[in-house]
């Protein structure tokens, strides 16, 4: 089920706010409540109990550019898993979403038990501050085990000591663990091989249990493995291969500006885990907090979905390995598919060393023009996705290639193209060569095209007074969601070869951001937009359809006026290409362009509403 606030004024743009702007949605239901999404803002969710869902949203300072969207399912399965399509060419694969939900009594009811290591570095690096951060955040994490939890606790500096030989019970060593951190003391190297083979070894061979590694470090390696990293990753490689090692998550955390993010990258990638990293002003415990509360609880392990039947392909499916699902999360995915109609899927995932499958049905449309937001998230993911590849392994041209036209095509910047779609609005696309219409030497339209977009962009605009435009300007500067993706845009292409420093750091934090989007909008400046099953490419604050050519028939409409409602309610179609702004040109057939404006034909007859709909006619 989907619910839509129109935050937006018309097809305009809403109201700047210099305050506070708030929605709450309170959403009840006769059955359990699971998924609730929204792809356009981001929401703090509360769940009173599993038919109620209070969904609220604040932001400050900011512009009120999009409707508000919120999707829910209701079900009475003990895991919920709801499928979203959009495929605005028929001929082409589609984009698909789906997002998977725990009931959310469903941990009450039974408690997956785990084997836990944690794996602190206590290197002379780490004296002061640091280290008391790091005995509050061990603590921490030790009181949020289960009772029924085993774990042990490496540390480690110039050499790795166990706490215990093996794995204890939660529940009876937990008191003396919290002592035992108190303990720990800054001196030596960083031995992070040796910590990890410590950590693997305390663990049971071919355990049922889910197993995790939570290792914290705050340097690079300086003593055992030092040379190659490549030889830490093929342990985890190797932990991962043994029997029972699938069920192996390995979390790492970078404290401090002195890490090599490669490694502790590749090490949770490999290991179906996640890397974090600490800044220097910020508190270790704070960010260790928020992921004990999220992965105290997991509810189904070793993931697995597949489509019955053959009716319908998935591919290019991001997250490209499926993280363990806990109680109170939610997991969003998306992908593409080819083929069409109605179908089972099935879900499966172990639980106390026995595997459980969940069966739903869907149905993947052979047409859908809603839903356009999937479209840019997937590709927001398949680039973060093919970048990380990059990183870990290496440039081949086959990856950076992809790469390129991927951020071309939907304007999402990347260390390799940051430049193309930073530069000046002023020049329509200044690139590659677009095709039939690429002028010799590359422009997205011909010179004759130019000329023309160049005398209606001359035309009186409608954008706001220069006071109204500088207020406008300011705030969707201090945007935070705004303002926080532009600066990991601008991470992400200064530091993504940096291994290292505060620049290697952000580009890192940077990547997972990428990775895991799940707003639509919120990223870097673009220039160009895909709508209405076509792109759009930014002219001088026009909206430009790529298929236009000079030689196309204009109709010229003036925004607001009767006419332009009157389009709206005949050609429902145009509503997403309108929605852009109040200045475009749209391809309504082949030969003939809309164009909307400041000036324009306020009326229109049905008849000639019709005929800017038909391919004009060759002489």
């Amino acid at each position: 089920m989907q619910y839509t606030y129109p935050v937006r004024s018309g097809q305009k743009k809403g109201p700047t706010i210099q305050g506070e702007f708030g929605l709450e949605v309170t959403v009840k239901s006769a059955a359990p409540i699971l998924n609730i999404y929204s792809p356009t803002h981001t929401v703090d969710v509360q769940r009173p109990n599993d038919r109620e869902a209070k969904v609220t949203y604040t932001q400050r300072h900011t512009t009120l550019e999009k409707d508000f969207q919120l999707f829910y399912s209701v079900s009475d399965k003990e895991v919920g898993l709801d499928l979203v399509t959009y495929r605005p060419d028929a001929k082409e694969p589609g984009f698909f979403m789906l997002l998977v939900a725990p009931k959310s009594t469903l941990q009450a009811q039974r408690i997956i038990e785990r084997d836990v290591v944690f794996v602190i570095d206590v290197s002379g690096s780490m004296a002061g501050e640091k280290i008391k951060q790091a005995r509050n955040a061990l603590k921490y994490l030790v009181e949020k085990l289960n009772d029924t939890d085993r774990f042990n606790i490496v540390q480690f500096s110039s050499y790795a000591d166990s706490w215990q030989k093996g794995l204890v019970s939660a529940k009876d060593r937990r008191a003396d663990a919290l002592k035992y951190a108190d303990t720990l003391i800054a001196q030596g190297g960083t031995d992070i091989a040796g910590a990890l083979d410590t950590a693997l070894q305390s663990l049971p061979r071919e355990g049922e249990r889910p197993s995790y590694i939570v290792f914290m470090t705050d340097g690079k390696p300086t003593m055992g493995e030092t040379t190659d990293p490549r030889r830490i990753l093929a342990k985890v490689d190797a932990a991962r291969s043994a029997k029972g090692g699938e069920s192996l998550r390995l979390f790492t955390w970078g404290v401090g500006y002195d890490v090599d993010t490669y490694l502790l990258d590749a090490m949770a990638s490999q290991a179906g885990g996640v890397s974090e990293y600490v800044r220097p002003e910020e508190d270790i415990a704070v960010k260790v907090a928020a992921f004990a509360n999220k992965a105290a609880q997991p509810v189904l392990t070793g993931l697995d979905l597949k489509v019955v039947g053959d009716k319908v392909q998935l591919v290019n499916m991001h997250p490209h390995k499926f993280p363990d699902l806990y109680a109170g999360s939610q997991l969003v995915l998306f992908g593409r598919y080819t083929g069409e109609g109605d179908v089972a899927f099935q879900l499966a995932g172990r639980v106390q060393g026995k595997t459980e499958t969940f069966t739903y049905e869907g149905k993947f449309a052979a047409a859908e023009p809603k839903h356009a937001f999937i479209e840019i998230l997937w590709a927001q993911r398949r680039i973060g996705h093919l970048l990380d590849q990059v990183r870990m392994h290496g440039e081949t041209k086959e990856l950076v290639d992809d790469v390129i036209r991927l951020s071309k095509e939907y304007g999402i910047q990347t260390p390799y193209t940051s430049q193309l779609i930073l530069e000046g609005q002023q020049q329509l696309g200044a690139g590659e060569p677009r095709g039939r219409n690429a002028a010799t030497g590359g422009g997205r339209f011909d010179a004759l095209a130019e000329k023309k977009l160049a005398e209606f962009a001359a035309k009186p605009a409608t954008a706001p007074a220069p006071a109204e435009a500088r207020l406008h300007a300011d705030v969707a500067k201090a945007d935070p969601a705004r303002r926080e993706a532009e600066d990991r845009d601008r991470s992400l292409a200064e530091g993504f070869k940096q291994k290292d420093g505060k620049a290697g750091v952000e580009a890192a934090m940077a990547l997972r951001s990428l990775k895991e989007t799940d707003k639509a909008g919120e990223r870097g400046p673009t220039t160009s937009k895909k709508a209405a099953g076509t792109k759009f490419y930014l002219y001088r604050e026009m909206w430009v359809d790529e298929r236009f050519e000079a030689t196309a028939a204009t109709t010229v409409v003036k925004f607001g006026g009767e006419a332009y409602f009157k389009l709206i309610e005949k050609e429902p179609k145009l509503v997403e290409a309108l929605k852009m702004g109040t200045e475009l040109i749209f391809v309504t057939a082949p030969g003939k362009a809309l164009v909307i404006g400041a000036t324009g034909e306020e009326k229109l007859t049905d008849a000639q509403i019709e005929e800017l709909f038909k391919a004009a006619v060759k002489k």
